[in-house]
């Protein structure tokens, strides 16, 4: 499967060469202990041609925590190979802010249970604040998850949170299906710059 969207990757790249679009795969607590990991993910990546920054590699907090020596030393050299580091449906496993300084991480999404309860003024809404300032005083872009309204993209446009994924814009579809949308965002020049699932900037599109 890693193969198969790096592939569609390298493909959606070649069809719009000026664009800084990116593939995002998951993987599982099982494949991040495996000692072969990033050994098949350069073998794969060699094998499409897609550059190491168009893959960025979801990992949960859970696996993360796990802080095992093969995993830590996985996350080292997956971002010396050039890929991306995100860490996925944060706030629903260990909950810890300290750790995210030690970790070499370009993302952290906030899992989409903080986000559906923000339009009742739940006080899910300083959580989601604190995680937003946290991460950019370390540098670390922050993606939403599960936005289904346009009430929850004013919110987290307010609180900073610089993207979004869900409903709001798209649900999940087919490559031919993302090819279209793609064809027509690049139309109207709204082509969004970093992300081919269903992601958003909530900042200007470049």
């Amino acid at each position: 499967m890693l193969a198969k969207a790096c592939r569609q990757a390298r493909a959606w790249r070649d069809q719009w060469p000026s664009e800084r679009l990116v593939v995002s795969v998951n993987l599982s607590p099982r494949q991040f202990s495996d000692p072969g990991l990033v050994g098949s993910i350069e073998a794969i990546l060699l094998e499409t041609g897609l550059e190491p920054s168009a893959l960025e590699l979801e990992i949960t907090e859970t696996a993360v925590m796990d802080r095992s020596e093969v995993g830590l030393r996985a996350l080292a050299d997956l971002r010396a190979l050039g890929v991306s580091l995100v860490l996925d449906d944060f706030g629903t496993g260990y909950s810890s802010l300290s750790y995210l300084r030690h970790l070499p991480l370009d993302a952290i999404k906030v899992d989409r249970s903080f986000v559906t309860e923000l339009d009742a003024g739940d006080p899910n809404i300083a959580i989601v604040q604190a995680v937003v300032s946290l991460a950019h005083g370390l540098g670390i872009t922050v993606v939403a998850e599960g936005i289904e309204t346009p009430s929850q993209a004013q919110r987290l446009r307010d609180m900073g949170c610089d993207l979004g994924q869900g409903y709001r814009w798209s649900r999940p579809v087919a490559p031919e299906g993302a090819t279209d949308y793609l064809v027509a965002a690049a139309a109207q020049r709204r082509l969004p710059s970093s992300r081919s699932r269903n992601r958003n900037r909530f900042t200007k599109s470049r």
